[in-house]
């Protein structure tokens, strides 16, 4: 399930969003990393796509930041998966640290756009659609609605963004400046 990772105390909600709709297809993240099963030496493979169609192996362990005083996880964790014996998944915690290594650290993930994202975890071009264009008249808004329920019908993940100006919430749980997956269309 999407809900399945905490973003914690980094401002990387667009990574995170893109990571939570691989979720609903498994295949994907098994791409994304070499070994499937923990292993003693805590040493994984990630693997990232440049340019869409190189591949970058991103070798990390399985040691996390903490916070000094609490000793609780920094950034992206997962819930206990209820279903397997309360076992975590480290898998998104993983890839977020190749995601952080491949930038030069973590601080330099904050902030970002999910189609930036997308190229390197999956190795495809993605798209960015602005609902801004309806309003401009550049499209209908049923123009729009076709576009997003073609990229749903074929599969396609998809996140969505909230307007970086609004702040505080804006509706139905929503908060501004702030990257979401999209599970489905309605």
């Amino acid at each position: 399930m999407a809900a399945d990772i905490n973003q914690g105390e980094l401002g990387n909600c667009y990574f995170l969003s893109c990571l939570m709709s691989l979720i609903e297809h498994p295949s994907r993240i098994r791409s994304l990393i070499r070994a499937t099963q923990v292993n003693d030496a805590g040493i994984y493979e990630v693997v990232f796509h440049v340019n869409g169609s190189n591949t970058a192996s991103i070798v990390v362990d399985d040691y996390f930041p903490v916070h000094p005083n609490s000793k609780t996880l920094a950034f992206c964790t997962p819930k206990p998966n209820k279903n397997k014996n309360n076992q975590v998944a480290i898998w998104a915690m993983l890839v977020e640290k190749a995601w952080a290594k491949t930038h030069g650290s973590f601080a330099r993930i904050e902030g970002g756009l999910t189609c930036n994202a997308w190229a390197h975890l999956v190795g495809v071009p993605s798209e960015s659609i602005y609902h801004e264009t309806v309003k401009e008249k550049k499209v209908t808004e049923a123009e729009l609605w076709a576009n997003l329920r073609a990229c749903y019908e074929q599969r396609f993940s998809m996140c969505a963004g909230s307007n970086e100006q609004a702040e505080e919430n804006i509706s139905d749980g929503l908060r501004g400046s702030h990257s979401y997956t999209v599970l489905s269309l309605h």
